[in-house]
């Protein structure tokens, strides 16, 4: 009989263990599902969207390597460690930058110089409010499609 009184317990131990590990799974599940959305400036920066175009396609009609650069530049930061806008970083005298590493040193200058540009028109109009790495996505995305 006191087998029998433990061998439930330890079934109903093993069976609420187990319930409880799918219902923190699900819980995990349900915490990690951010969203990315189309409008996430809407209210923050609603012409976000436009200032970064027109400094494209004022950049790109004065230096019509813009739009090669910037590509170049967006794959080099995105498809290594992704999208952080780490190449478009300057080291410091303690520390040497992703944009300073063999590999990224020929990288060309109008990429670099499009963001910049883009940036400094959204600190004007949104400061401090658009990241470096939307303006790199933003700006490559209209690139590509003028």
């Amino acid at each position: 009989e006191r087998k029998e009184v433990l061998r439930r317990k330890k079934g109903r131990e093993g069976t609420m263990t187990l319930l409880l590990f799918f219902l923190f799974l699900s819980l995990s599940c349900l915490s990690a599902n951010g969203r990315l959305s189309y409008n996430y400036y809407e209210k923050s920066c609603p012409k976000v969207e436009e200032i970064v175009r027109d400094v494209m396609v004022q950049k790109q009609i004065l230096q019509p390597t813009t739009a090669g650069a910037t590509v170049r530049l967006f794959f080099h930061d995105c498809f290594v460690d992704g999208c952080d806008a780490s190449v478009l970083l300057s080291s410091t005298p303690t520390n040497k930058a992703e944009r300073d590493a063999d590999i990224n040193l020929s990288l060309p200058g109008d990429g670099f110089d499009a963001i910049v540009r883009a940036k400094t028109q959204l600190e004007f109009s949104c400061p401090g409010t658009v990241s470096c790495a939307d303006i790199l996505a933003l700006a490559t995305r209209d690139l590509v499609t003028i």
